[in-house]
């Protein structure tokens, strides 16, 4: 019995370290792939402090924060630590996502009629990412850093500077990526395509787009989208800027 077991261990660490010297040699060959990015977030980030949320957060008792709807959150800018929305809401089920996600009440009513009217127009939409908690972020971070090092803070906000944390962004994606979480993909298919240019009607921009990387300190992301309400979306689509150069002027 005992020589079972311990054929048992071998086989059991001979197995994790082929998938290891897999994963480094695929690092190497694919520094940018996507997969990667996501399968080393599963395999750091404790899965108690990113996905076992039952229900939608409140703020802390007796706390008051200001309304940071329009927080212009950035590199450079953040909200408290411990801020979270008081009016987050669970995504509605008919709306597909990848696992329990909460958005501010408006957020949520207005993403629900834009993926309606994008199943309409014959796309099939999901969320993959809504609210994250302070902690949260800083998990994320923590991973992609020992991973990729410095390069990490220019895809992945510091906590307190996500936009995620005002419970107002969204990362998503659709059935022509099989659902995939942030793949660069995304922006090349018919779901993409469809929310950048309609997706203003409902309220929403997406925050970082191709070619202005140095005004919002962050890469191309295709899949990130943030609620900022009809009219200054409209305006926003209009002006041809980002959400970052928006805000600062308006100063909001």
């Amino acid at each position: 019995m005992q020589e079972k077991i311990k054929l048992y261990l071998v086989g059991f660490l001979a197995t994790i370290l082929v998938v290891f010297i897999l994963f480094v040699v695929f690092s190497n060959l694919f520094p940018n792939s996507t997969f990667l990015n996501q399968t080393a977030l599963v395999l750091k980030i404790n899965p108690k402090t990113y996905s076992s949320e039952k229900s939608c957060p409140k703020p802390i008792k007796g706390k008051v924060f200001d309304d940071y709807f329009l927080a212009n959150v950035s590199p450079k800018l953040s909200v408290p630590f411990d801020y979270v929305p008081d009016d987050l809401i669970k995504i509605e089920k008919s709306i597909k996502t990848s696992g329990f996600i909460c958005l501010r009440k408006d957020t949520e009513e207005n993403l629900y009629n834009m993926f309606m009217d994008g199943k309409k127009d014959g796309l099939i939409l999901s969320v993959t990412s809504g609210f994250r908690r302070f902690e949260v972020q800083e998990s994320i971070l923590k991973a992609t850093k020992a991973w990729k090092g410095d390069e990490a803070y220019k895809s992945v906000a510091l906590p307190g500077h996500s936009e995620h944390q005002l419970g107002v962004a969204v990362d998503l994606s659709g059935k022509s990526v099989n659902y995939a979480s942030t793949v660069y993909a995304f922006g090349n298919v018919p779901e993409g395509k469809w929310l950048v240019e309609n997706s203003y009607k409902y309220g929403f921009i997406l925050s970082y787009p191709k070619g202005k990387e140095s005004i919002t300190g962050y890469i191309y992301e295709p899949w990130h989208f943030r609620y900022v309400g009809v009219s200054f979306a409209k305006e926003i689509f209009d002006s041809e800027k980002t959400i970052v150069e928006y805000l600062a002027e308006k100063k909001l």
